[in-house]
């Protein structure tokens, strides 16, 4: 971007492994060797343990040394300050390669980013390649979606430096076909050009037209939370089993912060509401549904009806029993499933959410997996759709790679973050009574099971933060 402050680079960090590290060009040394090559001194600092540290999120880190050391300019990438979690920098492109003196407001959707034809793709609700009142109305109730538009900065020149007769609204008579309704446009953008007759009579304004447009609350929130974090380490061990690897909660903190901020979980209460359930839930750790069980356990668990075992004494009952998708299998051919966590899952999850038959492998594929587990085909396909929503430059496909959950501690996190999102867990978490935290619970867990630790995990964080 124009103007950058700030560079990134690799660092060999005392493990042996690759940081990225965020430095401040405007505070560093420079100077140029006998080649002519311009090198920056940067000064990294080192916690207790001498592991270097991403220099944004050192404000938490207990450091006892520090070292400067010289990098070359060949050897950063340019960020710039705006690269906030989801938000989308675009710069608008003349229709035409060689219009470069009038830039053009019409925009060809032929040309667009793979960013930008999803996000048109997805408001264009007919498909008739054209975005008219009604689908801009349905995508700004839409709050996924309206929430992606409120994160995109877009570079184009302003609507209030040209008037009508400028050649950049000439495809304005294709948007607005009728003669009165286009003179009533076109009235209204003369009246709104007021940048040059500004620029004239002394106005500080840049010298180009050429300006970041934003959504003014969702800039204003992000500026609002970028210098705190929503998430502490004590919270985290708050919400965790008794001797938790702290290490390990530390090693997740930047990416719980980053996805609180995207996924709109940036509130006391909804903070308290999402780390309560998902410490009693995995105490943050991503782990895959265990599916191997006894017989007996099998058939009390996934072969009879809720509250019905054992009911005078003698297993289930047949008149008990869940005949659905052939689970009656479960009792007449216990020994294909019993203690067997492929085809127990592939029975049990057959033709829900998504998933196939039980012949398709889909419920051993699609079992539970991550910090909230998500479980079933059409789960995972709503993980891929917003992850790569958010992170366009992180295009994923957690259908066809569904272990990536397990094995990426960023998509573990995030997948939690997503499925809440998914389900508007966020709409319960209107106050800390527990009648409000056992609805989450319901939410999350499909029942009561461990309700009165989830209290008791709520209390302790929700106190913490007084």
């Amino acid at each position: 971007e124009e103007n950058p402050i700030k560079f990134i680079f690799q660092e060999e960090s005392a493990l042996g492994s690759s940081d990225d590290c965020l430095a401040d060009l405007t505070t560093c040394e420079t100077c140029k060797d006998s080649d002519g090559t311009l090198w920056y001194e940067v000064e990294l600092p080192f916690d207790n343990k001498g592991i270097r540290h991403y220099l944004s999120v050192i404000k938490g880190v207990n450091r006892t040394a520090q070292e400067k050391g010289w990098v070359k300019e060949s050897d950063t990438v340019l960020t710039s300050p705006l690269n906030w979690p989801g938000f989308k920098l675009g710069k608008e492109n003349p229709v035409d390669a060689s219009d470069t003196d009038t830039k053009d407001a019409h925009i060809d959707y032929k040309k667009l980013t793979p960013f930008f034809k999803e996000l048109f793709e997805d408001i264009d609700i007919n498909g008739n390649g054209v975005i008219g009142a009604r689908e801009i109305k349905a995508a700004l109730k839409d709050n996924v979606l309206a929430d992606r538009l409120s994160r995109v900065i877009a570079k184009h020149p302003s609507e209030w430096q040209s008037d009508a007769g400028h050649s950049k609204w000439k495809h304005l008579k294709d948007i607005v076909p009728d003669d009165a309704a286009l003179g009533e446009a076109k009235k209204q953008i003369t009246n709104l050009a007021w940048w040059d007759d500004a620029k004239a009579a002394g106005a500080d304004l840049p010298a180009s037209p050429e300006i970041y447009h934003s959504h003014p609350l969702a800039f204003l929130h992000q500026i609002s939370i970028a210098s705190k974090k929503l998430i502490t380490l004590e919270m985290l061990k708050l919400a965790s089993p008794p001797r938790a690897d702290v290490e390990y909660l530390k090693s997740i903190l930047v990416d719980m912060n980053n996805y609180a901020t995207l996924y709109k979980v940036d509130t006391k209460l909804r903070i308290c509401h999402f780390l309560t359930q998902v410490g009693h839930e995995s105490g943050f750790k991503a782990t895959a549904e265990r599916t191997n069980y006894t017989e007996e356990r099998m058939q009390q668990i996934f072969g009879c009806k809720s509250e019905k075992w054992n009911v005078g004494g003698d297993g289930c009952l047949i008149e008990n029993r869940i005949t659905r998708h052939g689970r009656t299998k479960l009792f007449t051919e216990p020994e294909n499933y019993s203690d067997n966590s492929v085809t127990l899952p592939n029975l049990v999850y057959a033709h829900k959410g998504g998933n196939g038959s039980e012949e398709s492998g889909d419920g051993y594929k699609y079992r539970g997996r991550g910090l909230i587990q998500l479980t079933l085909k059409d789960n995972y396909k709503a993980y891929t759709h917003l992850h790569n929503q958010h992170n366009p430059d992180d295009i994923k496909d957690f259908v066809e790679n569904p272990d990536l959950i397990l094995t990426t501690p960023k998509y573990a996190v995030e997948s939690a973050f997503a499925w809440w999102s998914k389900n508007r867990v966020n709409e319960l978490c209107i106050n800390h009574q527990d009648s409000t935290i056992e609805k989450v619970s319901v939410k999350v867990n499909g029942g009561t099971h461990g309700l009165a630790k989830r209290m008791s995990i709520f209390k302790a964080i929700w106190e913490g933060l007084a």
